[in-house]
Parts: C-alpha cells; sequence; structure tokens
C-alpha cells in the first residue's frame, strides 16, 4: 500500500491531479477523507467513466484489489488511463506483500510472469480440486455468499474473488462427493435455500495439475458463456457438456443450415419455439430419458408428461424415448441456437 501512497503523491506534485482511492471491498477511504460513496454507486458504475458533481469515478485493479478512484475535476480518457496505468504498475514492486489470495487472483487472470506463476505454486502445495465459478448478480450478493462460503468451506478450500459478482472456488478433493458437478449441485440447493439468491454455477470439473489450475478462471468464463447460450434456464453449468456446442460454434454456418434443412420435417419448428415443449424436451434429456425422474423435476404428472412426449413425436417425428432420437433432437437445438445468435 506504500506504493500506492507514493504514486498518488507524486502525480498530484508533478502533474497537480488529485486522486483519491477507495476500496470497493471494504467501502473505506485509501488515501482520501470522508466517507467513500456508497455501494449502490459503486456497482451502478461498472467499467465506465462516470463524471458525478464535479468529479470523475471508474472502478480499477490495483494490486488485483478493486478499487474505486476519484479524480478531481471532469478528466479527459488520457487522464483516465495514465492514472490507471500508474496504479496497475504498482503491482511489481508489491507482489511479495499481496495475500494469497490475490496473488492467485492475478495467476488466474494471466497477469503473473512465468517467475512468479511458479512461486504461487507453494500457496496451495498439491493441486487437486473440484473447481468452479459461483457468480452473482452484484457485489452485495457476492459478500452474502462468500460469508456463507465461509462456514462451510474445508481447511483447505480456496475462494478467489476475480471480480465484483465472479469468485473461483476450489474445493480439496474428497470422498465424499463423486464429482465436481455433483458438488456443485449440492452447493447450489443449500445456497438457494439459506441466501435465495441468483446464484450460478460454472463447473470446470476436477483440477489436478498446476497449468490446468492457473487456465481454470478462463474455462469458468467460458462455460458461464455457452452456459447462458445454450442452457440459459439452468443454474449450474457444467464445462465437458457443451463440448458439442463449441465445436458447432466454430462449423461453417453453411454447413449447419444444410444439415438443419435434411433433418428437420417441414412444418415442426414450432416445436422449438414452444417454450413449454422445449422445457419438457430438455428435463427429459438431462436426466436420463427417465420418465419418473422428469416428472418430479418439471412437477407434473407422469401422463402430462407422456402427451408432451408423444406430441413432440407426432410434429417432428423423433422420439425421445429412444437415445438417437435424442441426441438428433439436441443436435438441432444447439444448431438452431447457433444460428440464432448470429
Amino acid at each position: 500500500m506504500k506504493s500506492i501512497y507514493k504514486v498518488l503523491r507524486e502525480i498530484k506534485e508533478i502533474a497537480s491531479i488529485d486522486v483519491s482511492l477507495y476500496s470497493t471491498d471494504s467501502l473505506v477511504a485509501i488515501n482520501a477523507d470522508g466517507e467513500a460513496p456508497s455501494a449502490e454507486f459503486i456497482e451502478s458504475i461498472g467499467s465506465e467513466v462516470v463524471y458525478e458533481n464535479g468529479n470523475t469515478y471508474f472502478v480499477l485493479r490495483g494490486n488485483s484489489v478493486p478499487y474505486l478512484v476519484r479524480i478531481k475535476g471532469e478528466q479527459s480518457t488520457t487522464v483516465t488511463a495514465l492514472v490507471s496505468q500508474l496504479i496497475r504498475n504498482v503491482e511489481v514492486e508489491d507482489f511479495d506483500s499481496l495475500s494469497s489470495e490475490n496473488k492467485l487472483r492475478k495467476l488466474l487472470l494471466g497477469e503473473l510472469t512465468e517467475i512468479r506463476r511458479h512461486a504461487t505454486k507453494n500457496i496451495f502445495g498439491r493441486v487437486d480440486f473440484f473447481t468452479m465459478g459461483l457468480i452473482t448478480e452484484s457485489h452485495s450478493k457476492q459478500t452474502e455468499l462468500e460469508n456463507f462460503l465461509d462456514t462451510v468451506r474445508g481447511k483447505d478450500d480456496l475462494i478467489v474473488k476475480v471480480d465484483e459478482r465472479f469468485m473461483m472456488y476450489f474445493r480439496k478433493i474428497s470422498g465424499e462427493y463423486n464429482n465436481a458437478e455433483d458438488f456443485a449441485n449440492i452447493l447450489y440447493e443449500n445456497v438457494k435455500e439459506e441466501l435465495r439468491i441468483d446464484l450460478k454455477i460454472a463447473v470446470v470439473g476436477e483440477i489436478t495439475d498446476f497449468e490446468t489450475f492457473s487456465a481454470s478462471y478462463v474455462r469458468a468464463m467460458e462455460t458461464y458463456e455457452l452456459g447462458k447460450l445454450f442452457a440459459p434456464n439452468s443454474n449450474v453449468w457444467v464445462y465437458r457438456n457443451f463440448a458439442l456446442s463449441k465445436l458447432l460454434i466454430t462449423t461453417d454456418k453453411k454447413v449447419l443450415k444444410n444439415t438443419l434443412d435434411s433433418i428437420v420435417k417441414n412444418g415442426s419448428e414450432g416445436v422449438w419455439e414452444d417454450e413449454e415443449l422445449m422445457t419438457t424436451a430438455d428435463a427429459f434429456i438431462n436426466n436420463s430419458l427417465n420418465i419418473s425422474e422428469t416428472s418430479r423435476v418439471l412437477y407434473i404428472h407422469r401422463n402430462t408428461l407422456m402427451y408432451r412426449l408423444d406430441k413432440i413425436e407426432r410434429e417432428t417425428g423423433y422420439n425421445l424415448r429412444t437415445f438417437a432420437d435424442a441426441v438428433v433432437f439436441k443436435l438441432v437445438t444447439i444448431i438452431r441456437t447457433v444460428l440464432a445468435s448470429e
């Protein structure tokens, strides 16, 4: 922190630019008098530069810690970019004084040199984690979630706040859970029951080597983006489940369109546009074509489920009770989503 004070003092002495810094985590002033702006104001800024009451505000990360910066006067983008870079450069001097969480955050964000990447290995010892990203709707909700996790985390678990809404949770692998997806589903249900917050979980999987650990945030973000596109009604998304979706996104769109035309019966497109039928189809496929489990998950009678499956078969020609037809139906759904996202 000493280096930050020095940089801000030099900015004022040399350029006559008065910069104040606030911690967005604790909402306290770092080098300014008085109270920090409210959490609501900080959240409203996002990644923008905001002009308010004759001052310039923006949020940045210095030493991987989120800060709110206030500059007196309405400053140009050149000035804000310069101030941002000077504060970010402080991390070169302050790396050794960073907390373990902040060092890991910089590792996940790809902000470390090769030497410092390897220096972080000693923080967690052996790499064997169920790994996932936890995404909340706001910073205040993230704080609630963090407090809850502190009551259930194991002594070897790691929690790294990447930004105001996204945190990485590394759960030490044990025999208590079969895999990362099982743990994520149980965690989601517990958070839903205890906190009643809108939580999304992007499951990376089981991490057992350093290179995959350091790349886990990128993979969690990719899972989150794919989940929003291909499974918007779900709350737990698993990276490996989007392998086909990733492949089709990179496929020539003309090829996809020709494929779609060849496997979709004329006049059946309405099934894929019917929210009720698609919710039913997705639940049935996600529950391994199990009638009883799908009825339970959807809170509908078995006969209702059978009626909807029969209707899908009549309209499309695909009997979702058979594995082969269910696979092709899912393929059509993914292709339609890819084409619609263009």
